[in-house]
């Protein structure tokens, strides 16, 4: 599973996300050295902007985002359950803090969902599983069709499905695992149903 990355958006405020953006470089060197000791201080300075930052501004749901980034790599690298419990806290945080037409929401909710398909892989939450559908799906119907995400979005999203097919047998819910798998090999490969998607010149 992929979460889709938004560290983009950090371009387009002002100089106020410095906090922001350095914690982002701390957490792309501790992915890249697997060593969690930056994360440490990742966090710290998301905590930071998140304090300073007005819930009601483009980018509080953003620094939300990166935090539930940096606490997700921190589980994978120590194994501490507790930082994955507080990442899916902060991401419904994000969501919460997110309106509908903002250009993040959409990986936010995709991002929460792989959190809870984590913690359900970890602990066996069933619930854990059904709200990570339901955020899947409310994230795919809000990536555009051309987004260079949305092919992660799919895969995120047939993840959960294949976690509901083990956790129930249902035959339907593979189905929808394989279909939307298939997509995101169609979106990445170029083509759609086997053959070339029409771009335009």
């Amino acid at each position: 599973m992929r979460g889709v990355v938004i560290s983009g958006l950090y371009k387009q405020v002002p100089d106020s996300t410095r906090l922001g953006r350095e914690a982002l470089g701390l957490i792309e060197s501790a992915r890249k050295s697997g060593d969690p000791a930056s994360l440490d201080q990742a966090v710290e300075l998301l905590d930071q902007a998140i304090a300073t930052t007005p819930s009601s501004d483009a980018t509080f749901p953003i620094h939300l985002n990166a935090l539930m980034s940096a606490l997700k790599l921190r589980f994978e690298l120590r194994g501490d359950v507790a930082d994955l419990d507080q990442a899916i806290d902060r991401g419904r945080a994000a969501v919460a803090a997110c309106p509908r037409r903002h250009a993040a929401r959409y990986a936010i909710l995709s991002n929460l969902a792989v959190l809870l398909l984590a913690r359900a892989g970890r602990i066996g939450n069933n619930n854990d599983v059904e709200d990570a559908i339901s955020l899947g799906e409310q994230a795919l119907a809000l990536a555009s069709k051309d987004s260079h995400w949305r092919p992660s979005v799919l895969e995120n999203l047939s993840s959960a499905f294949l976690a509901q097919f083990r956790r129930t047998g249902s035959v339907a819910d593979l189905d929808r695992a394989d279909a939307l798998v298939l997509q995101a090999l169609d979106k990445r490969n170029g083509t759609q149903h086997g053959k070339p998607m029409q771009t335009c010149s």
